[in-house]
């Protein structure tokens, strides 16, 4: 935590061009009471243009992969949480299943340097994923490609891992045990939730809200979205109400393309919103949302956000609001002794990992 915020209040006086970059690459590898979770987001493999139609990761996820092979040593990665938008399916495009297989198995070939290394994927839809019944059953392909449940994939070889516990009514949406932790991922790639998703996520988190485990929920869509000014609240309150009546107090999600953290409402639900991992491109708050949590302006004339669950800083444009590292990711460190978490965002940054 020292060198983090040494980090930002150096970064916080100097120039775009100056910033500091803290490599990461020379911790000690994690006591066996931690142990990690990779969160991914928004990598959006597309097809290229050009006459072989070959699918494309883009460059800068490629090489992130290349570097976290180390991180996952150094932090003891067990699983990676896919977030949803790992592909860049559209309304209106006519691209057949065959095609998209293509996207998802482009994708597995970036990750394989960490599945070779043990480290489970569990994926969740997103909006992308998800439009056009060639994208579902595309999906769907990908769930069997990472997770191999034997209940929706005739291979299941990736589902006799005993150390997970595995429940999925539907590759759309399912729960995992893991250790310590109790995980809840929802289809979440608009801003409502079905009839049958709702019953099933009431009767899943009341089962077990008595334990002790640690427990989040993953979506691909943020319960209260903070790109415009007046959110879904009515989605967002019925499904954060569902999660804390079993005592889920924090929920993370993809698609808005930036970092955000915060508690929300009186009983301090915290949502955090995960940038993009590849950083195609990317968006920002809306400026109500800015103007609450960056204030501070440096010489440079960068504003620094602050983020209230664990004082998590990061550099910003005030001329568009958008963050200054724009590609990401969330490490999740697990401690079993105290029963505890971290969140610690990273960035890729001039071929390096640091601390967001």
């Amino acid at each position: 935590m020292i060198r983090v915020l040494l980090f930002f209040l150096l970064a916080s006086c100097a120039p775009v061009s100056q910033l500091p970059v803290q490599q990461v690459g020379s911790r000690k590898v994690a006591s066996q009471e931690k142990y990690g979770v990779l969160i991914l987001s928004d990598i959006h493999v597309f097809t290229a243009t050009n006459s072989k139609r070959a699918s494309l990761v883009p460059p800068n996820f490629q090489r992130l992969m290349e570097k976290l092979e180390l991180f996952v040593d150094e932090n003891n990665i067990k699983f990676v949480v896919l977030l949803g938008d790992c592909t860049s399916g559209n309304v209106d495009d006519k691209f057949s299943l065959k095609t998209v297989k293509t996207w998802w198995d482009a994708l597995k070939e970036s990750l394989n340097p960490l599945i070779q290394k043990g480290v489970r994927i569990f994926p969740v839809a997103g909006n992308h994923d998800y439009y056009t019944q060639g994208h579902r059953d595309g999906y769907k392909y990908a769930w069997c490609l990472f997770v191999g449940d034997p209940h929706h994939c005739a291979d299941s070889a990736n589902g006799t891992d005993a150390e997970f516990v595995l429940a999925a009514p539907k590759p759309e949406y399912y729960t995992l045990s893991y250790k310590n932790l109790d995980l809840f991922f929802l289809h979440a790639v608009d801003y409502k939730i079905s009839a049958a998703q709702e019953l099933w996520l009431k009767g899943v988190t009341q089962a077990s809200k008595d334990d002790q485990h640690i427990k989040l929920a993953f979506g691909h869509v943020a319960l209260y979205t903070r790109m415009i000014e007046r959110p879904f609240k009515s989605f967002g309150d019925k499904v954060s109400n569902i999660l804390l009546a079993g005592n889920i107090r924090h929920y993370m999600n993809g698609h808005e393309h930036y970092f955000w953290d915060e508690f929300i409402g009186a009983e301090k639900f915290r949502q955090t919103i995960v940038g993009t991992s590849s950083g195609t491109y990317n968006y920002a708050p809306h400026l109500r949302n800015y103007q609450r949590f960056c204030k501070e302006e440096n010489s440079d004339g960068l504003k620094l956000c602050e983020m209230e669950p664990e004082h998590i800083k990061f550099l910003t444009r005030p001329s568009d609001r958008k963050q200054i590292h724009k590609q990401m990711f969330v490490h999740l460190e697990i401690d079993e002794n105290t029963n505890s978490y971290k969140l610690n965002p990273y960035a890729y940054y001039k071929d390096q990992i640091i601390p967001f």
